[in-house]
């Protein structure tokens, strides 16, 4: 320990809990020894002879030395602490979701969806049961009803053309139901003559007709049905078609076999022509079973 015999040297450093004690131990071991008043009675220090003092004093610097040496305990303990809390975190999030499910809290689960190929080309259905896959039959509905129906108008050669819903039901593709604007949510509702198990829909989703004087092609000209929703006594089927401007075809879909005897149309989606209105020439109606 330097400057043990320097009575006027201060003391070494050391912690703040232990400064006043070793203070008053330094300035005993390095001053004249002093006797107290009598009856005076000062702090546990002072009744320590000096040798005693000399030792505390070395064994106090020795143990601030070997704190000073391991300062790096308190950043690894703040560093460790760091991390315990990180993976408490973790457990507790992971104990916490365990309960659900990424859907939300578990409940009665419905039918799940499938795809099934459309007859034709270009129509997709979404639908909860299996589709009919026997022979099928025409049905012809006896009455049919609409939402929207344009007002008639006049074709290149002067002659009146109109528009009634009943036109979808002659077979024939020039005359057509129709309706201004994109039509989406408008639903075509048709009565079968008696309760029939149907297995295919069809339609042609546009105003498959040429100009017979301009020969203007009113299929490209106005909107085109992409998707419809067929609603078949209990049964819903979504069908999805190509919107192609040259496709005049009449695209069928087969359904799950269902008895009813009403059936309806639902307008879903359209892809726009230069004209906005939206037709179908025709709509098909098939029973499961020859």
């Amino acid at each position: 320990m330097s400057g043990t015999g320097d009575p006027g040297a201060p003391p070494p450093e050391v912690p703040e809990e232990f400064a006043d004690a070793y203070r008053a131990a330094y300035e005993q071991a390095m001053g004249p020894e002093r006797t107290p008043p009598a009856g005076s009675h000062r702090a546990d220090v002072e009744d320590v002879p000096a040798p005693a003092m000399r030792v505390r004093a070395d064994v106090l610097r020795e143990r601030f030395l070997a704190l000073r040496e391991h300062r790096w305990l308190r950043p690894l303990l703040a560093v460790l602490v760091a991390v315990l809390l990180v993976l408490v975190a973790y457990v507790v999030g992971r104990a916490l979701s365990g309960g659900h499910s990424a859907a939300g809290p578990t409940g009665k689960q419905g039918h799940s969806k499938t795809h099934t190929k459309g007859h034709t080309s270009g129509a997709t259905s979404s639908t909860s049961a299996k589709a009919w896959h026997g022979a099928v039959r025409p049905v012809t509905a006896k009455a049919a009803q609409a939402t929207c129906t344009a007002k008639p108008g006049v074709d290149s050669g002067g002659h009146q053309v109109r528009y009634a819903v009943a036109n979808v039901l002659d077979s024939d593709p020039a005359t057509a139901w129709r309706c201004d604007g994109p039509a989406t949510g408008q639903v075509l509702t048709f009565t079968l003559p008696s309760p029939t198990a149907v297995g295919e829909v069809g339609l042609i989703p546009g105003y498959a007709k040429t100009d017979p004087v301009s020969h203007a092609d009113r299929y490209a000209q106005n909107n085109r049905i992409t998707e419809v929703r067929w609603t078949i006594g209990d049964t819903t089927v979504v069908q999805r078609m190509a919107g192609g401007a040259h496709d005049r075809s009449l695209r069928t879909i087969r359904v799950p076999r269902t008895s009813t005897s009403s059936i309806s149309l639902e307008i879903l989606r359209v892809h726009k022509g230069p004209r906005d209105t939206t037709a179908i020439s025709t709509v098909q109606i098939a029973a499961a079973g020859s």
